[in-house]
């Protein structure tokens, strides 16, 4: 009887993720970049009796990101827990990446993170505020930190500041 918010959801560990609590009795909120990708999770879903909403945002946007907030709350009435399981990467040795390229990572990895933290912990805030006692979990899904990520320093620059974002 808990609602699970998780961004990348339409990927292998969203879903996989929002399976698991979904069989654990959990409502799914998932969102991500691709329509088709959550139209299947909400079919697999659906069909083993997981209450799931979808929507297609982008984590890089502060404005979609309250949106969805807003939206998991209104339709769910809470929000208990956020997995933020979005992540972009892609390998290229580093004198190669472009500036785009990196801003693209770092964006939805570190940028998305934060957007989706803050905004789940300002809502958290308000209802407790308003006398509704609201307490939640913020789970943030990483790399391997520590060792040399040859081929992805973008991913491995953002999800180490992700890491330390955590941390405080």
């Amino acid at each position: 009887d808990q609602v699970f918010l998780i961004t990348g959801g339409g990927g292998a560990i969203g879903t996989a993720m929002a399976t698991l609590f979904g069989r654990l009795g959990a409502t799914i909120v998932a969102c991500g970049r691709t329509e088709e990708k959550l139209d299947v999770l909400a079919e697999r879903l659906g069909s083993i009796g997981v209450p799931v909403h979808t929507r297609a945002k982008t984590i890089r946007d502060p404005d979609q990101v309250t949106a969805l907030v807003d939206e998991a709350w209104d339709t769910c009435g809470r929000l208990d827990h956020v997995i933020n399981n979005a992540g972009g990467q892609f390998s290229s040795p580093a004198l190669d990446i472009t500036p785009k390229g990196w801003n693209a990572v770092v964006e939805t990895n570190l940028y998305g993170t934060w957007y989706m933290m803050q905004e789940a912990a300002r809502r958290w805030v308000d209802e407790s505020e308003s006398g509704n006692a609201q307490s939640g979990n913020i789970i943030n899904i990483s790399t391997i930190q520590g060792r040399a990520s040859v081929g992805i320093p973008h991913t491995a620059a953002s999800r180490a500041g992700g890491v330390a974002l955590s941390r405080s």
